[in-house]
């Protein structure tokens, strides 16, 4: 050892020809050394105190560290290597602990990132949840209405069913190929007795032609009154009909009044009303009476005048029911 100090610090061995080594030159040496190696070890506990701040693991891995110098140590290169080798572990330590935190740092981003992919699914889920829940109160409210309205065409079909069941063709009236409605006839051109009646609320009509189907009842038609028979010829027979002045009708002619039958006032239970329209003039006012049998109905009517004419005078007249207005 007196050796390999002479080679480096002369001062330190003694002037006795042996090697030796002189321990008050070696003194102020040593203690540079130790104050060196001090400001070193402060560098490295600053260092670690930062390490030990920012994470428990490393605080726990330097917590565990031994950075004292071995007290066999006898010269400053050994020192000086202990020194290092306690940096070294020291440096050694917190590189590991730099990349642990490192991988850390990527596994928590990582995570976090799977965490925001999760959420936003997790939003997207809510959001479709929301939107398929709005489409099945959409598609309750459909199927609602759907029903209903099936229920609807369940009961018009029902009733388009019963009336097609029913339905008669015969009864039904339409037009020919000219247009015109023949009311004698059904739709299959069968020949039909209308016993029941057409009403209308109005009629309009370019032409109107009444037909008498029953000759008893009669609802128009044209009487002639008559003058008194004349026999002037002196030949017995009536100057205007040619009948026998004997006839009951020619007697009973008085030249003031005609009288006619139908029987198509009985039905009329309301009343009937009788127009009349004279074709000449009869030279006297005229009203009506109606006749009536030994039943009370009513069977006929008169047409009389004021005063007697002196030729024949023809009369149209109509007969139409009286009925009460509907409600």
């Amino acid at each position: 050892m007196a050796s390999s100090l002479r080679k480096c610090k002369k001062s330190t061995v003694g002037p006795t020809g042996l090697l030796g080594i002189s321990k008050d030159a070696f003194i102020p040496v040593l203690v540079k050394a130790f104050q060196e190696g001090d400001l070193r070890l402060t560098a490295a506990e600053s260092a670690l105190s930062s390490v030990l701040e920012q994470t428990e693991v490393t605080a726990g891995v330097l917590t565990d560290l031994n950075l004292q110098t071995a007290e066999n140590i006898t010269t400053l290169a050994e020192l000086q290597s202990s020194v290092d080798t306690q940096l070294t572990v020291v440096g050694t330590t917190l590189n590991e602990q730099s990349i642990v935190n490192s991988q850390q740092e990527i596994i928590n981003s990582e995570q976090s990132t799977v965490s925001s992919l999760q959420d936003t699914r997790l939003t997207d889920l809510e959001i479709l949840a929301i939107e398929l829940q709005n489409q099945l109160g959409s598609l309750a409210s459909k199927t609602a209405l759907l029903e209903a309205q099936m229920q609807t065409l369940t009961a018009q079909l029902s009733t388009l069913s019963d009336f097609f069941t029913t339905f008669d063709l015969g009864n039904l009236v339409a037009k020919d190929a000219l247009g015109n409605i023949d009311l004698t006839r059904d739709a299959l051109g069968n020949p039909v007795l209308l016993g029941g009646r057409l009403r209308a609320t109005i009629l309009e009509t370019g032409g109107l032609v009444i037909e008498v189907a029953d000759p008893l009842a009669p609802t128009i038609g044209t009487a002639e009154i008559l003058p008194i028979a004349i026999d002037a010829d002196s030949d017995g027979n009536d100057d205007f009909t040619g009948n026998p002045m004997t006839d009951p009708e020619v007697a009973a002619r008085d030249g003031m009044s005609i009288i006619v039958n139908t029987k198509a006032m009985i039905p009329m239970a309301k009343g009937s009303r009788i127009f009349t329209t004279f074709k000449n003039n009869p030279g006297a006012f005229s009203w009506i009476e109606k006749m009536q049998d030994e039943n009370d109905d009513y069977v006929g009517f008169k047409i009389r005048l004021s005063a007697p004419i002196a030729s024949p005078v023809k009369v149209d007249w109509l007969l139409v029911e009286q009925k009460d207005a509907t409600p």
